[in-house]
This record gives C-alpha cells, sequence and structure tokens, in this order.
C-alpha cells in the first residue's frame, strides 16, 4: 500500500472543495470499514453523494435517514429520531446539537441520550434524557426552545446586545409562548 504524503500547508489544502470533499469521503469510508463490532455506526454527508448514508450493519434501513440539509447540525438529530435503540451517544462538535437535542428528545424513542463534548483528555457526557427531564416543559415549550436560542444567538444569529442568554431564559420560562408560532 503506498503512502500519501501530507501537505505541508493544511490551511491551503483544505480550501479547496474537491481537496475537503475527498478527505470528508475517505474519512467516512474508514469509519464505515472500521466500526467496532458491538456498535452501529451510521455516517452522513461525507460521501460522494450529500445525501447518502451508511452504517456498519447491513440489517439497519437507512433509506429514512437520507437527507441534504444544507445545517449539519439537524442530521443527529434525523439519526436519533429514527433509532430505535435504547441508549444513544451523539458526537458533535458544537452546541447547537444539544439544543437541537433536548428540543427534539421527545419525538425520540430512545430512553438515555448523551451528547459527548468536551477534548481527548477531558471528556464528558451530557445527559440529554436528564436535561429534558429536569426542565419538564410542554411539548409546546419545547418547541418554542429552538426559536429562542436562535433570537438570542447561534451559529447564523447574532444575540441581542446587552442582553445574555441566562438573562433572557428567565423572562422564555414566564413568556415562552410569545415565541410558539415564531419560524412558521
Amino acid at each position: 500500500m503506498a503512502l500519501c504524503q501530507l501537505p505541508s500547508n493544511w490551511t491551503d489544502f483544505i480550501a479547496v472543495p474537491a481537496n475537503k470533499a475527498d478527505l470528508a469521503c475517505f474519512l467516512s469510508n474508514h469509519l464505515i470499514t472500521n466500526a467496532p463490532a458491538d456498535k452501529t455506526l451510521v455516517v452522513a454527508g461525507g460521501f460522494q453523494r450529500e445525501d447518502e448514508v451508511q452504517t456498519s450493519n447491513p440489517d439497519l434501513d437507512i433509506h429514512q435517514l437520507q437527507a441534504n440539509h444544507e445545517e449539519a447540525d439537524a442530521r443527529p438529530v434525523l439519526h436519533c429520531m429514527h433509532t430505535s435503540a435504547e441508549s444513544v451517544v451523539v458526537s458533535p462538535r458544537d452546541t447547537n446539537v444539544l439544543v437541537l437535542l433536548v428540543a427534539h428528545f421527545h419525538k425520540m424513542k430512545c430512553k438515555n441520550m448523551w451528547m459527548k463534548a468536551g477534548t481527548a483528555k477531558h471528556r464528558k457526557y451530557i445527559p440529554v434524557h436528564e436535561i429534558k427531564q429536569k426542565l419538564s416543559f410542554t411539548k409546546l415549550v419545547f418547541e418554542a426552545v429552538l426559536p429562542f436560542h436562535a433570537i438570542t444567538g447561534c451559529d447564523s444569529v447574532s444575540y441581542f446586545s446587552g442582553h445574555s442568554k441566562k438573562t433572557a431564559w428567565k423572562v422564555f420560562n414566564t413568556h415562552n409562548h410569545l415565541l410558539k408560532d415564531l419560524g412558521k
């Protein structure tokens, strides 16, 4: 097997869309090929077709997991909504995914869900199911969590100057009904 030479300037290499696509495809295929035998791994978004999904379990029906969401944060939620596993660990790199998981947890079949966070040296697992249970909101209030997160600052929206999420959260707890149909 021939070894590939690593690029001398990683920033320039990854700035080329074709290089980034090739790397994503290589990593996605490597993950599926080398999945632990006792785990089911589902990978999406890193293949030649943007809606392609592959799994390490050939018996798993994955046709409903094909999606072409421009924002990758929604894909883990889609996968979690379609799994019948009792326990799920999601490993994103973004707190927006935590908000999405909490907001949509009531639509999922799993009983236990953790979001893997932190670094390799300081790994932590955030219990999504416990957050949902502690909040004990109604379904309508959970649906207002997403608009709340969006208007108080997220990846694609700035926050209101001078108003922290903590301050806004106190108002949300009392007046969340005002966000009921925002975004619909």
